[in-house]
């Protein structure tokens, strides 16, 4: 693609919205990994007020961890639509040849 058939300041308009995008997409992911640590860390709290108030001994933490483990594998929605995701790499590689066209 041609850049000089189009109006001067395209070029430079495209190059923002580009970055406008990748910025968001960091942001999202940031904030997906925030959440996903709160989560753990709540889960985690939760799991030990249950060791010490309740007395859940060994048995029940491990039987937990097992039914926490199979209900991951049955939904896997998540991962299903990350295989249509763009690594942080393929995505700057793809922009970039995209710009420099």
């Amino acid at each position: 693609m041609k850049y000089k058939m189009f109006p001067s300041g395209y070029k430079p308009f495209l190059q923002d919205i580009l970055t406008k995008i990748q910025r968001t997409r960091y942001e999202m992911l940031m904030s997906v990994s925030k959440q996903t640590l709160l989560l753990y860390w709540d889960i985690g709290k939760m799991v030990s007020e249950k060791i010490e108030l309740a007395g859940w001994g060994k048995s029940v933490v491990e039987q937990l961890a097992k039914d926490l483990q199979t209900y991951n594998r049955y939904s896997q929605l998540p991962e299903e639509y990350a295989k249509y995701l763009l690594s942080e790499e393929e995505l700057d590689k793809r922009l970039s040849k995209f710009i420099l066209e």
